[in-house]
């Protein structure tokens, strides 16, 4: 958004959206992050937009209001694949398994996936 020099070069805009780093609580999550969305398609002048990672960590700090849990990381999934499924809106979700590495710099970073690092829930 603060860039539209790179909009306007862009055939395509891919947006990491993540309400958890705003410090959104996860009530307000995909409300936020779809009216950040709604911005890009707005700036976008109909170029496709696609979130390109979000998530929500199950583990870490927390930030403003933005608590990171295993309850919290499975309903923002859960309602944000709902509601992108319902608006026909492509996606990547952020990530697959936990990488404990990223914990050495950050304590949330290692804790986005949907898997642990050993492929368990």
């Amino acid at each position: 958004m603060d860039n539209p020099d790179v909009i306007d070069a862009s055939d395509i805009i891919l947006a990491d959206i993540y309400p958890f780093y705003q410090g959104i609580s996860i009530s307000n999550a995909v409300c936020e992050l779809s009216a950040s969305y709604q911005q890009l398609v707005h700036k976008g002048g109909g170029k496709q937009v696609i979130i390109a990672e979000t998530g929500w960590p199950d583990a870490g700090e927390p930030i403003g209001l933005a608590i990171p849990s295993l309850a919290n990381a499975d309903r923002y999934f859960s309602e944000f694949t709902s509601w992108a499924r319902a608006g026909q809106i492509p996606f990547f979700y952020f990530e697959a398994f936990d990488e404990p590495w990223k914990s050495k710099t950050d304590s949330r970073g290692g804790h986005f996936g949907i898997w642990n690092s050993d492929t368990s829930l």
